[in-house]
């Protein structure tokens, strides 16, 4: 089997749907228990709701076979584990883009999969999944 060569690998933000904070973190903080403990539930709770997950922070890696997010090393310490997302190129039905005033966000479906993501140059990754996915 080829090797997978990486063709961009960008900082971005995941939205992760089962996203958990870390027991520990609120034991850490010294919230557990406390009001302020009970606000940041209240308030990711609520996000959670509202957007459908947690944003994650980590890198984006698309190369010559797929498209993948990986959790950075701060986030993996504050949630509970987080599985890379990997979604092949050859399984990929769908690639979308929504603009925003800062990050744009891409969303790329397919195997059962989705991953939305945002960074900065959103555009060039997207053009470039959808040329290598043969979605363009």
């Amino acid at each position: 089997m080829d090797k997978e060569e990486i063709l961009i690998d960008k900082l971005c933000n995941a939205l992760i749907p089962d996203a958990e904070v870390s027991p520990g973190v609120a034991v850490f903080g010294g919230v557990e228990g406390s009001m302020l403990g009970s606000a940041v539930d209240s308030t990711l709770a609520s996000f959670r709701k509202k957007h459908g997950g947690l944003w994650v922070g980590g890198r984006i890696y698309v190369t010559t076979a797929s498209v993948t997010f990986s959790v950075n090393a701060m986030n993996k310490a504050f949630h509970s584990p987080i599985p890379d997302v990997r979604i092949p190129l050859a399984e990929i039905t769908e690639v979308t883009h929504e603009p925003a005033i800062f990050m744009d966000t891409i969303t790329v479906k397919g195997g059962g999969k989705e991953l939305k993501f945002k960074c900065y140059g959103a555009k060039k990754v997207l053009a470039r999944i959808k040329e290598l996915s043969g979605k363009a």
